[in-house]
This record gives structure tokens, C-alpha cells and sequence, in this order.
């Protein structure tokens, strides 16, 4: 449950460093709802996440790679819960662009769905598709990533 957080945390010192700062509340809130999905609706068990933020300070800039690794939910069986579990978000800019994908093992592809003012759910992708430039999803080996690009 704390990945979005994490994400957000780590996305922040990257986007200011990159001279991004006008685009960090905007990636934030599109990144905490890819990773919220991918929390929510991905395979597997849900522990809670660990985030190293010293770790992230050594992260080479141009081609950030965070793994936030689940691992509190069964604490005696840390390895398995990992295995089981991982959201992995990648960030790229470009010339004009900034990208950023969140990878997990979850085959679905999400949509966007309409809802009503009742809802308590179901609009973090109409946001990201309102918000972003353009974003997709695409299979990979092992899941999918979902993506967005700004």
C-alpha cells in the first residue's frame, strides 16, 4: 500500500535534478495512479513495499530504475512475497519528453472506465489520459508495463 508514496518520493529528487520541477506535481499524481493500479489489480500478494532513499541518490539519472520490492506483509517469508510481487517503475527523458512506465506481473490490460459521481474508484486512468500527452500499455516476458508520456 505505501508504493504509490514510494513512488512519488523517488520520482521527485529525479524530475528537479532533470530541471523538470514545473512537471512534478503532475508526474506524481500520474505515476501514483499507475502504481496504485499495479498494486491493486496486479498478480500475487500485496506487502508492503521498502524504498531505500539512499539508493536512489546513486541511481544513474538518464535511465532511472526503481524495484519497489514488497516484502512486509509475510515477514518470515520475505523472498517468496518478492517473487511474487514486484512494481518496477522506469523513467526516460528525452529532448522534449519525459516517459515513464510501470512495469508488473499482471497479464490484464487496463482501461479506462466511466465513473459515476458515486464511484469511489475508476478514474486514475481518465486522469492520466487527460493529463498526460499520450500513454499506453504493452505486454512484456513477464506482465505488462503501463505508460505515460508528458
Amino acid at each position: 500500500p505505501s508504493s504509490p508514496s514510494a513512488a512519488r518520493a523517488a520520482i521527485r529528487p529525479v524530475l528537479e535534478r532533470w530541471g523538470l520541477q514545473a512537471q512534478v506535481e503532475t508526474v506524481e499524481l500520474l505515476l501514483s495512479e499507475l502504481v496504485t493500479n499495479a498494486v491493486r489489480h496486479a498478480a500475487g500478494p500485496a506487502p508492503a513495499p521498502r524504498f531505500d532513499p539512499e539508493a536512489a541518490a546513486e541511481i544513474d539519472l538518464d535511465s532511472l530504475e526503481l524495484a519497489l520490492l514488497d516484502n512486509a506483509l509475510n515477514p518470515g517469508d520475505t523472498a517468496a512475497a518478492n517473487a511474487d510481487r514486484q512494481v518496477e517503475v522506469v523513467a526516460r527523458r528525452g529532448s522534449g519528453s519525459l516517459w515513464v512506465e510501470v512495469y508488473d506481473q499482471d497479464v490484464r490490460m487496463p482501461r479506462v472506465r466511466n465513473a459515476t459521481a458515486n464511484d469511489e474508484g475508476g478514474r486514475g486512468l481518465f486522469l492520466v489520459d487527460q493529463l498526460s500527452r499520450r500513454w499506453g500499455a504493452r505486454d512484456t516476458h513477464t506482465g505488462k508495463a503501463v505508460w505515460f508520456q508528458i
